[in-house]
C-alpha cells in the first residue's frame, strides 16, 4: 500500500463509538439518514483504496516488464524498440477491469450525492426550517450535501484520469514516461489530502470518529 493510501485510510478506518450527544439508539429522520450516508461513503472509499493498491501492483508489473523486455533490450542493441511482449496484454486487461470496478464505486458515490441533495430539497419543501440549521455539531444539511458532492467530484476526476492511464501505459515510449504513468497512479493527483480532510470532517460531524 502506498504512503498516500495510508494517509487516506488513517483518517477513516476503525471508527470509534458515536459521540454521546447523538447515540445510535436516539437517531431518527435526517440524523439517521446522514449518519448512514457517512458510513456508506466511508465504506466505498475503503473499497476504492483496496482497488487502488491492487492497481499499484499491476501497473508496477507493467512498468517492470516494459523496462526489462523493451527499453533495456533496446538500449543494449541500439536498434529500434522490440515488439511488445505478449505477457503485457493480460496485465493491461487486468488494469482496465480494475478501473471498471472503480467506476462502479464512483457511480455509488454519485448516488449518495443525489441522496444528500434530495434531503436538502425535501427539507426546504416540507418544512419552514432552513437548511442552515445545524444537524449534529457544526454542519447544516446543506453543508453535508456540499461535502459529499466535493468528495464525489474528486473521485470522478480521479477515475477518469485512471481510465486515460490505462489507454497509454502499455504503449509508453520511454522509461521516463512509464515511470511517470506509474507515479500518477500511485499518488492519485485528484484524491488529495483535501479529499481526506473532507471525509474526516464528515465522519467527525456524524460521530463516527472523534476529533
Amino acid at each position: 500500500m502506498t504512503s498516500q493510501d495510508n494517509s487516506l485510510l488513517s483518517c477513516v478506518d476503525s471508527p470509534v463509538t458515536q459521540i454521546r450527544k447523538h447515540s445510535a439508539g436516539n437517531l431518527t429522520g435526517d440524523l439517521r439518514k446522514v449518519k448512514d450516508l457517512a458510513a456508506d461513503i466511508h465504506n466505498l472509499i475503503l473499497k476504492w483504496a483496496s482497488l487502488n493498491s491492487r492497481g499499484v501492483d499491476i501497473i508496477t508489473r507493467i512498468a517492470n516488464m516494459k523496462i526489462e523486455k523493451v527499453f533495456n533490450v533496446q538500449e543494449v542493441s541500439g536498434g529500434p524498440q522490440p515488439a511488445l511482449p505478449l505477457e503485457l496484454n493480460p496485465l493491461c486487461d487486468l488494469l482496465l477491469d480494475l478501473v471498471g470496478d472503480m467506476k462502479k464505486i464512483v457511480e455509488k458515490l454519485e448516488s449518495k450525492t443525489k441522496l444528500a441533495e434530495s434531503l436538502v430539497s425535501l427539507k426546504v419543501f416540507n418544512t419552514s426550517t432552513t437548511v442552515s440549521d445545524v444537524l449534529f455539531q457544526t454542519m447544516s444539511l446543506e453543508d453535508i450535501a456540499e461535502t459529499v458532492r466535493e468528495i464525489c467530484t474528486d473521485y470522478q476526476q480521479e477515475v477518469s484520469f485512471k481510465a486515460e492511464l490505462c489507454k497509454y501505459v502499455g504503449h509508453a515510449a520511454s522509461r521516463d514516461v512509464i515511470m511517470f504513468y506509474t507515479s500518477c497512479w500511485v499518488h492519485q493527483p485528484y484524491v488529495s489530502t483535501r479529499t481526506c480532510d473532507l471525509l474526516q470532517a464528515l465522519l467527525i460531524e456524524t460521530g463516527h470518529v472523534q476529533s
